[in-house]
Order: structure tokens, then sequence, then C-alpha cells
């Protein structure tokens, strides 16, 4: 992209889903927007290895990753599962 985006989406997926879940969604989204998904450490089937977190564990990484990831405004959405990980993130 040329320009920084005005707002990034950032995205928690269901249970059992990988942060790819969005890349039809990113490919789709206006060039205004940046897309970054969230990784569920456990939930992830490719990753066996993962240790599954808890909710607050889970949303004190999700918090710190996007303090060093995400810059300027941004919005959550979380999917299914993913809706109450949110809710816990943006209490944070």
């Amino acid at each position: 992209r040329a320009s920084a985006p005005e707002i990034t989406l950032v995205c928690v997926p269901y249970g059992g889903g990988a942060a790819t879940a969005y890349q039809p969604l990113a490919e789709r989204l206006s060039p205004r927007m940046e897309l970054w998904a969230v990784g569920l450490p456990g939930h992830d089937p490719t990753d066996a290895d993962s240790t599954l977190l808890t909710w607050d564990e889970a949303a004190e990484r999700i918090v710190a990753e996007i303090g060093e990831s995400v810059t300027g405004p941004f919005a959550l959405y979380g999917h299914c599962a993913g809706s109450t990980l949110t809710t816990l993130v943006a209490d944070k």
C-alpha cells in the first residue's frame, strides 16, 4: 500500500479457527483499511504443540501483540468464541 491505513481491523477467529480464516476478507477490504488477525494459542489444529491458554492469558497476549504490531486506530471483531475473547481484550 502506498499510504498508511486509516484503520486496522483486528479479527479474533472462532475456537478451532486459524487467523487465515480472514484471508478472503483481507483481500476485499478497502485500501484505507488493514486487517490484522489473531492466532488463538491451543486452538489451531495445524499447531498441535501450542498450549491452550485461559481466556485471560489469551487476552493479555493479544493486547501485547496489538501494542507491538498495530499502529493508529483499530477496531476489534470477534467471531463465535472469538467474540468472548474480543470483549476481554477491549476491557484491558
